[in-house]
């Protein structure tokens, strides 16, 4: 009975993700959801209470089942700091651009609604102290470990800037930047560069 009840519940919660994804978390309503997930309204409020409480569980799945299990996969594949981090970013950058209305969801609280207690802006407070340990442990000459936290938050805000809006500096950049893979690689390594220095420094 309970495995029925998670089934069900995951089977809704993915449903959202799609009409999410298709449409923005602005205009998605509990009728799409459950027109998707090929259930009746009453069984998404059976399962979820509000339309609200069923995307901030969708918000945690996207966050905890695909994107924490891609930052753990990444940190057991590479052996050094430096490449985690890059492939971390990439991997932020790629899967914004990839899935941008999901993305645009996670920031939609903050953005939209001055509201900084949701489960993403938690998430992402707990990822940047990884990510600065990881920083701590290169070592590196040009980083100043009190300038470690300002520098996080300097490259976060410019891989989800250029994540969640990939076509703002396009006509700047003379290059679709979404379908440009070189491009994304580039910008990465800059912003690496800039903050942590080249790969061999140490």
């Amino acid at each position: 009975m309970k495995q029925a009840k998670e089934a069900a519940r995951e089977k809704i919660i993915i449903a959202a993700i799609e009409c999410t994804e298709r449409k923005g978390i602005h205009t998605v309503t509990v009728r799409d959801i459950a027109q998707q997930a090929n259930v009746n309204v009453a069984a998404v409020n059976y399962y979820f209470g509000t339309k609200e409480k069923l995307l901030e569980e969708m918000l945690k799945f996207t966050l905890y089942n695909t994107l924490a299990e891609n930052i753990d996969e990444i940190e057991q594949v590479h052996r050094d700091h430096y490449s985690v981090i890059k492939a971390w970013f990439m991997d932020f950058l790629q899967g914004a651009i990839r899935f941008p209305n999901i993305s645009k969801a996670h920031i939609y609280g903050p953005l939209m609604n001055n509201d900084y207690k949701g489960v993403f802006v938690e998430w992402l407070n707990d990822f940047c102290s990884r990510l600065a340990d990881k920083i701590i442990e290169l070592k590196r000459p040009a980083v100043q470990e009190q300038g470690i936290k300002l520098a996080v938050a300097q490259m976060m805000s410019a891989i989800f800037l250029m994540g969640t809006m990939p076509d703002l500096f396009d006509r700047f950049l003379d290059v679709d930047f979404k379908d440009s893979l070189e491009k994304q690689e580039e910008y990465v390594d800059r912003l690496l560069e800039h903050y942590l220095g080249s790969p061999g420094d140490g």
